[in-house]
């Protein structure tokens, strides 16, 4: 496991996603990158754009601060795309991740529980390992 790749959003699910990705790269000496995905109109409309991408860039700043005092080697990257679960499989297979890590929160079905459909889709469809917190 020497290349994760983090899913993040910003939410407390991706948060645990991330502290859970950082043990791992502690333990098995890996590498993390943290993705965010913004959607292509935050990249296309200039206030949305602007905004979107600073308060993006705020949290991963401080994922990369926690990485750091963890004493865990990585980065970030924001990427844009209409579908979060296809720019996040797009890039686990073209960097050869070797574990993708999302988070994930339980949504009523009915009477049954089950995974958003980000990581529903990232978990069946992945070309690696994928860790669901």
């Amino acid at each position: 496991m020497k290349r994760i790749v983090v899913a993040h959003d910003g939410t407390k699910a991706a948060f645990r996603a991330l502290l859970a990705a950082t043990d791992l790269a502690r333990n098995f000496g890996g590498r993390v990158t943290v993705l965010s995905v913004l959607p292509e109109g935050c990249f296309q409309r200039e206030a949305k754009r602007k905004f979107g991408q600073g308060k993006c860039r705020d949290v991963m700043k401080g994922v990369v601060d926690l990485l750091r005092s963890e004493g865990v080697d990585g980065d970030t990257i924001i990427l844009p795309g209409e579908d979060p679960a296809q720019t996040i499989l797009n890039h686990a297979g073209s960097t050869g991740a070797d574990v993708v890590v999302i988070g994930a929160r339980k949504r009523q079905a009915g009477r049954k529980n089950c995974w958003g459909s980000v990581s529903s889709r990232v978990a069946s469809q992945a070309p690696c390992t994928v860790f669901v917190v």
